[in-house]
């Protein structure tokens, strides 16, 4: 099962302006990315994908599916399932259908996190003007 990720777009600018000011830079991404986990984290966890239906959060039966794993790195945070059965669920199986809840939370949650993201451009840049 591949991982799921964000990547904040102007990568390139925002490391330039980590060279400026790297301290509040560093404090901003950090936050940004605590918030954009958390909204995909709730969105996992507060809205499970029903049998039968379509979209929705982690499948819930023991509620094994709910817990994930974030690996955070510089300007990326990475999400993985952390039960070997995952795939099988997500995907699906010859005697179960797919239900793709990490990819159903990411479109929805999308623009919420992209929200975040120019509320994060508009923080740095404000801060770097001055």
């Amino acid at each position: 099962m591949s991982n799921f990720q964000f990547k904040i777009m102007g990568a390139r600018a925002l490391k330039k302006a980590i060279e400026r000011n790297p301290r509040k830079v560093s404090s901003e991404v950090r936050k940004f990315i605590q918030r954009a986990n958390a909204i995909y984290r709730r969105g996992i966890t507060n809205n499970p994908w029903r049998i039968g239906g379509s979209g929705g959060g982690a499948p819930v039966d023991q509620g094994y599916l709910v817990q994930h794993r974030y690996d955070v790195t510089d300007m990326q945070s990475k999400i993985y399932p952390t039960v070997d059965y995952a795939k099988h669920v997500h995907y699906g199986t010859g005697r179960m259908e797919a239900r793709p809840w990490l990819s159903y939370i990411f479109k929805d949650k999308m623009s919420e996190v992209e929200k975040l993201q120019g509320d994060l451009i508009k923080i740095i840049t404000r801060d770097l003007a001055k």
